[in-house]
């Protein structure tokens, strides 16, 4: 017994938490190189709507701007 985040915790630690993140996770339309090119673009000046425009699948631009401030895809180097 413990509270809920003592709990959540635990499962995590002993591998019983079913959370998948990244290319892994079912609804994910990006992979991880993908991810790294996006923040390749930034750093060499694209905006977000060109880099959201030349990817293959379609993103939205407030999605590159999430990726490239890593607040999403925050594992990805």
């Amino acid at each position: 017994m413990g509270t809920n985040h003592e709990n959540i915790l635990d499962r995590i630690a002993k591998g019983r938490s079913n959370y998948v993140t990244g290319q892994e996770h079912g609804r994910s339309k990006l992979t991880e190189e993908q991810v790294r090119e996006i923040r390749l673009l930034a750093a060499k000046g694209w905006g977000d709507a060109r880099i959201a425009h030349s990817m293959p699948l379609r993103i939205t631009p407030q999605a590159v701007r999430l990726i490239r401030l890593r607040e999403t895809w925050k594992r990805v180097v």
